[in-house]
């Protein structure tokens, strides 16, 4: 409700159309992953980690076909961010190796591939030395400075250049361990806006709509104090996700679509890129600007760069420029257009 739906709670409560929602291009299932989370269902106090994720994920994918034969016929792909760097790779190995085992059975049968943004990876990439140059090169620690804990200021580590609502909210988003998190939530960091950039507490008007009494009762939620990013007790995984790609490329013929948005911090891009490059896979398109057009754009304004890609052999990787950690939000004409480049050809 806050990125790629039909739309979006404002300040007053009210819904407003989202022009750039990914419903409007395709068929699009939410999973709350895992149980608990959300206004999902579970009893009792279950403990997760990411094998018995991808394995209900990938029953509850099974159950949904089985419950809505009609989509059946349907292509059908992944999509997620950040911690979903392990969800969904995780969940593709699953999928694929159901396909050997029955190749006919759904959700395999039709499975194209995935995309993801802002992926948790691998530790030392995502956090170790393409954090501290992210930093220097965008000039929040100094070019001399290589201590990233010298990073400080009440700024949206998911997109350095938005204003910041509350401090609180960032401690809660970010679950799994995080360099400049753990830090923030052991400080009292006073609320100060560097950028008008509105709206800045999407979050909040996200939750106080789902807690109200009359939308759960609407959609039929068993009453809850819901709280985002919140769920049951989950062991994080540690493990590196670099083998399921190269076991993805080199084994099936899914498509691979991986995209980040340069202004996040939390997995930024630098270390994504580094990590993709390790992969060492042949180039088929060089680096290169890719374009998008705003919905509400005067027809004399041209298309404009919506950030840099590069396609390799089995995989795309692409930035978005400007964009936070949630990138249908932050850049939600950018992000439909990615969505209809990487489906089309699926």
């Amino acid at each position: 409700m806050s990125e790629n739906g039909p739309f979006y709670p404002d300040g007053a409560g009210n819904l407003v159309n989202n022009p750039y929602a990914w419903n409007t291009v395709a068929n699009v299932l939410y999973v709350e992953s895992p149980a608990q989370v959300g206004f999902s269902y579970m009893p009792g106090n279950p403990t997760f980690n990411d094998t018995i994720t991808a394995n209900d994920n990938y029953n509850v994918l099974k159950g949904w076909f089985q419950q809505f034969p009609q989509y059946s016929a349907h292509k059908f792909m992944l999509a997620g961010e950040s911690y979903a760097g392990h969800y969904l790779p995780q969940l593709t190995k699953v999928i694929l190796d159901s396909r050997k085992v029955n190749p006919n059975g759904l959700p395999q049968r039709n499975f194209k591939g995935f995309m993801v943004g802002n992926p948790s990876t691998r530790t030392d990439f995502d956090f170790g030395d393409s954090l501290t140059k992210y930093y220097q090169t965008h000039g929040i620690i100094p070019l001399d400075d290589t201590n990233q804990n010298d990073a400080i200021g009440n700024f949206d580590p998911y997109d350095i250049l938005v204003d910041v609502c509350h401090a609180n909210s960032l401690k809660n988003k970010i679950r799994f361990p995080h360099p400049f998190v753990d830090r923030l939530r052991s400080q009292k960091v006073p609320a100060r806006l560097f950028v008008d950039n509105p709206p800045t507490c999407i979050d909040d008007h996200v939750t106080s709509y789902l807690n109200r009494k009359d939308v759960q009762t609407a959609i039929h939620a068993i009453p809850t104090n819901w709280v985002e990013c919140q769920g049951p007790a989950y062991t994080f995984g540690t493990m590196s996700i670099i083998p399921y790609y190269q076991d993805f490329m080199d084994n099936s013929d899914i498509k691979i679509q991986v995209y980040s948005g340069d202004a996040d911090t939390v997995i930024n891009f630098i270390g994504t890129e580094s990590w993709i490059l390790s992969l060492k896979r042949s180039v088929v398109d060089k680096w290169q600007p890719w374009y998008y057009t705003r919905a509400d754009a005067p027809s004399t304004l041209p298309p404009q760069v919506a950030g840099w890609r590069a396609k390799f052999d089995r995989m795309e990787y692409r930035t978005i420029k400007s964009a936070g950690h949630m990138v249908p939000w932050y850049a939600p004409a950018e992000a439909l257009q990615m969505l209809k480049e990487f489906i089309k050809d699926l």
